[in-house]
């Protein structure tokens, strides 16, 4: 299973690599963008995928939160980050691996 991974803040800042993104093979699919900031309000977006085959995505933290677990590749992958409440910055990820 090849893993790329988005990063995906919220605020401006962001941090790679990912910690300990899953094993990856042979890539068959890419993705863009490779990072994504989001202000305190949060937000939504998408990541576009590209080359054969099926997606299956996931997240790090609980405040991404995905459209969809999967898809085929040539259509985005689309999530929402929830407002960042606290004073500090947070960074999270988006797993998009192919299946």
């Amino acid at each position: 299973m090849l893993t790329k991974t988005v990063n995906v803040t919220a605020l401006d800042f962001y941090v790679t690599p990912a910690p300990n993104p899953p094993m990856a093979k042979d890539a068959k699919i890419s993705i863009t963008p490779t990072t994504r900031n989001f202000g305190v309000s949060g937000g939504g977006n998408s990541i576009i995928t590209s080359g054969s085959g099926t997606w299956t995505a996931a997240v790090s933290d609980t405040w991404i939160t995905l459209n969809a677990m999967s898809g085929n590749v040539g259509y985005p992958v689309a999530y929402t980050v929830s407002a960042n409440t606290n004073v500090e910055q947070r960074t999270g990820y988006v797993y998009v691996s192919e299946i």
